[in-house]
């Protein structure tokens, strides 16, 4: 079967996350349903003259007209889902654990749970790694490295003269919400192009090697949870796991539809706040969220 995750709240920075942090699933059991749901997100998108449908980025009237279409196919059963929310202060003061390993113990236990009875499991994901922090670029970019394609690409790097400022101003933005020891130093090499090329290369490995090594330990891991549960019930499947990570501006509706329901969850809890519309109000009596309370 088809399934599709999505997150909402900054989860790579968990300790500076002040409001919920969601992560959640939906099942689309039959394609001709996704099918059906792609085409109405399409005309939803050409009537509001969208290049992608993001929650965030919406006009309250269109937010609405989304909610609406999204309720009708979990009215019909065709979307079923689940959603885990927490408040990231209980996340950050149970455990030491790095914000990756966080958010990859909570998305397999999701998948367990979700996908629990199905043996051929494939799964779209708006899934970002995060390894690349400010204060692991900088613990790297004095590490002397091997000369791999990474080094060679960097050789022929130039930077655009009409983006150092924006790229200035996006890894200042940074490097102040990582809480970096020494912050002032760091800001004042940011004018040095030397420096901001090696920042930004260091940047770009990260985001390549280690995120292909927390996706791999993703998977492995979401097989290995199911595989213990299926054990645990005297359950003798031959799990096969499929992930597909795509962003934005690529994404099917399945992922459409998640990304509206971490969002509304997010702001909204576990339950509705009174204020909101009708139709957020449905919307919450048909999908399941579990909510990970302080003790």
């Amino acid at each position: 079967m088809k399934y599709y995750f999505d997150e909402s709240g900054n989860w790579q920075e968990i300790q500076n996350e002040n409001r919920n942090l969601v992560i959640g699933g939906v099942l689309i059991k039959d394609e001709n349903h996704h099918i059906e749901l792609s085409e109405e997100f399409k005309w939803f998108m050409a009537e509001n003259r969208l290049k992608h449908i993001h929650m965030n980025e919406l006009e309250e009237i269109q937010r609405e007209e989304l909610l609406k279409i999204i309720l009708k196919y979990l009215k019909d059963g065709k979307i079923k889902s689940l959603l885990y929310v927490t408040n990231p202060k209980y996340l950050y003061s149970k455990t030491t654990l790095s914000a990756d390993d966080i958010y990859i113990g909570l998305a397999t236990e999701l998948i367990s749970n979700i996908a629990f009875g199905d043996e051929n499991i494939e799964i779209e994901y708006d899934m970002k790694f995060h390894y690349a922090y400010p204060v692991n670029i900088l613990e790297e970019i004095d590490v002397k490295k091997e000369y791999d394609e990474f080094t060679k690409m960097s050789k022929n790097f130039v930077l655009n003269l009409k983006n150092i400022e924006k790229i200035q101003n996006r890894i200042k933005t940074n490097l102040l919400r990582g809480r970096v020891l020494n912050v002032e130093q760091y800001l004042d090499r940011l004018n040095d192009k030397k420096f901001l090329s090696r920042y930004l290369w260091e940047e770009f490995r990260l985001k390549v090697q280690k995120g292909a090594l927390l996706r791999e330990a993703f998977l492995e891991k979401s097989k290995t949870k199911l595989e213990t549960k299926y054990k645990k019930f005297g359950i003798d499947k031959d799990i096969k796991i499929k992930i597909d990570y795509r962003g934005k501006h690529i994404q099917s509706a399945g992922v459409g539809v998640i990304d509206v329901l971490t969002n509304i969850v997010r702001y909204n809890g576990s339950t509705p706040k009174k204020h909101v519309s009708q139709t957020t109000k449905d919307i919450f009596s048909y999908i399941k969220v579990k909510e990970m309370k302080n003790d």
